[in-house]
């Protein structure tokens, strides 16, 4: 880990060596597991003692959204009595998973220094593999594919290898396979280790007859829910399958994300996309990108109608969905108590896209019950790219993307695309001021 500071450094080896904890679980009591940290893979392991393999469960550290003190689960809920007996700070929970659906990792650890080495550890090692360098993120990526697959040698075979490839969506010939594996096993051994895995891994996905990569639900989806797209986007995936008989965010995002090119079935890719150092989690990767400045002004709308109730109590919430730095909610107003026929906010909000190739702006309306609760009144989600400056009406739409009869927002957008020369001439107004 490059540029790590000694502290950290002894805190991330104390927690790959790792620590006895109490792990709450949904289903089950809690019990008694080591906790880990696998720092080559970018994975938090658990297990019965430190030596146990395979391990009983693990989360990947990319995929971890917040670290907390504190016993803020339903998984501490489940079990009160267990939870009373604990100090709250020895408690914290691993938030982690999509944006669409959050788990929790719920962890008792023996005293209050042990909780605060995990959570300092943890904080650390999740900015450092949102900042880590594209080739790294593959490489730790294959590394943890390497171990699952290899046996007591360290090495895999021709076997293993085949069965991998269906993980990839990578189709190839078992005599072509063969003829690779042994062009890269110079020792004619039969196996290979981590090294020769990789240049192995790079043959196979890099051979110009692989055009393709194809993403989508898989079987066990038998609700037919949908996951996100955006990230299989923003990582240049060709073919991105969803439901299409859900109507859902991630339908909506999709049928905003082809509007761009006249909803013709495609879009072409961004000359950046092709350099070999981009990073889609990297602003600084985006060489030759404007970024646009947009100011938006939610005026009013008319004719908001939910089924099954004469009156709402309307809210407008404006998010921006595209690449990490890019995506949050810019806005949410005030509601408007019972009209929905005519309601008026003339709410404004200012932010900065810097990669407009990947931002999606969502208008959604809502209603607010009785209760506090927000119910789905309309959306209505277009690529960034595709706004333009004045007073524009805002069809809405439902959650299948169909058009609400007269439900529209009245906005003002002004969009200002920003050069590379004004913000390193910003840049150098601040460091003027500042000296």
């Amino acid at each position: 880990m490059n540029g790590i500071i000694p502290e950290m450094e002894q805190i991330i080896s104390q927690l790959e060596r790792g620590t006895v904890v109490t792990k709450f679980f949904p289903r089950k009591r809690p019990e008694k597991k080591t906790l880990m940290i696998r720092r080559e893979t970018r994975q938090i392991v658990w297990s019965r003692s430190a030596t146990s393999r395979p391990f009983d469960g693990s989360v990947e550290i990319r995929e971890v959204k917040e670290v907390r003190i504190g016993k803020q689960s339903k998984d501490f809920e489940k079990w009160p009595e267990d939870a009373k007996r604990i100090e709250n700070l020895r408690c914290f929970v691993i938030y982690y998973g999509s944006e669409f659906r959050l788990k929790t990792l719920s962890i008792s650890a023996l005293s209050e220094k042990e909780c605060e080495l995990w959570v300092k550890g943890l904080r650390h090692l999740v900015q450092d593999t949102i900042n880590a360098p594209y080739p790294l993120q593959v490489e730790r990526w294959l590394r943890k594919e390497f171990y699952a697959m290899e046996n007591s040698r360290e090495t895999v075979t021709l076997k293993d290898v085949k069965a991998f490839l269906p993980r990839v969506n990578c189709k190839i010939a078992t005599n072509r396979l063969r003829e690779l594996f042994q062009e890269v096993d110079t020792r004619n051994r039969n196996e290979l280790g981590f090294d020769d895995f990789v240049i192995l891994y790079h043959k196979l996905m890099f051979d110009q007859n692989i055009q393709f990569s194809r993403v989508y639900p898989k079987g066990q989806r038998i609700d037919s829910s949908n996951y996100n797209p955006v990230p299989m986007w923003n990582s240049g995936c060709q073919m991105v399958a969803l439901n299409y008989q859900t109507g859902d965010k991630s339908m909506q995002l999709n049928q905003a994300k082809f509007k761009e090119n006249g909803n013709c079935g495609y879009l072409l890719k961004p000359e950046f996309m092709f350099r070999h150092d981009f990073n889609p989690y990297d602003k600084n990767t985006l060489y030759g990108v404007e970024s646009l400045k947009i100011s938006l002004k939610i005026i009013g709308a008319r004719h908001l109608l939910r089924s099954g109730r004469g009156t709402v109590s309307p809210s407008v919430e404006i998010e921006i969905i595209g690449a990490d730095f890019d995506s949050g909610t810019k806005l949410t107003t005030r509601t408007i108590q019972d009209n929905g026929f005519n309601p008026m906010w003339n709410e404004t909000c200012e932010f900065e896209t810097f990669n407009p190739y990947f931002a999606l702006i969502r208008f959604l309306v809502q209603d607010e019950d009785m209760f506090g609760d927000s119910n789905f009144i309309g959306q209505a989600t277009y690529p960034v790219r595709c706004l333009r400056t004045g007073y524009r009406s805002v069809p809405l739409k439902n959650m299948y993307s169909e058009d609400l009869e007269l439900a529209s927002l009245l906005v003002h957008i002004n969009v200002t695309t920003l050069s590379i020369i004004y913000k390193l001439l910003v840049k150098w107004n601040v460091y003027c001021n500042s000296a």
